[in-house]
């Protein structure tokens, strides 16, 4: 899975995907030493980094442990403890807006009597469109 993630450039999603997957299963030594780079790039304003932001806070999310300063059970620095926390609150914003957009739409569709079948279409796109972190 690392090797396979090796393969996508640092803003593609898919790599964090698999890394984030190998991290989980017991290997986390290339997302560890990677993510926060990712991190600190959508902090300082490069914006075509925030899917792969999305995709390391979702990777991350249940496998830290701030305390202990821990992440997928390895110690770590605070700063990357911190950075990890960073991706995990980007990640939690970005699906509750999600979330708010699918209702929202829901809505305004109901309202303007558009058919069931397309206003599905409609909020799956829109769901589907959240590995993109646009929102």
């Amino acid at each position: 899975m690392e090797r396979y993630g090796d393969l996508f450039d640092d803003d593609d999603t898919r790599k964090w995907l698999w890394w984030g997957e190998s991290a989980r299963l017991g290997n986390p030594s290339s997302f560890l030493m990677y993510f926060g780079l990712q991190v600190q790039k959508l902090n300082y304003g490069a914006g075509k980094f925030a899917a792969a932001v999305f995709a390391i806070g979702r990777a991350v999310k249940g496998h830290i442990h701030a305390e202990s300063k821990e992440i997928f059970g390895e110690e770590k620095h605070v700063s990357s403890v911190d950075l990890a926390q960073q991706a995990i609150e980007f990640f939690d914003k970005q699906w509750q807006m999600y979330q708010k957009a699918v209702d929202t739409w829901s809505i305004v569709a109901i309202r303007l009597h558009v058919v069931r079948d397309i206003r599905l279409l409609i909020a799956r796109i829109v769901w589907d469109s959240r590995v993109e972190a646009k929102y």
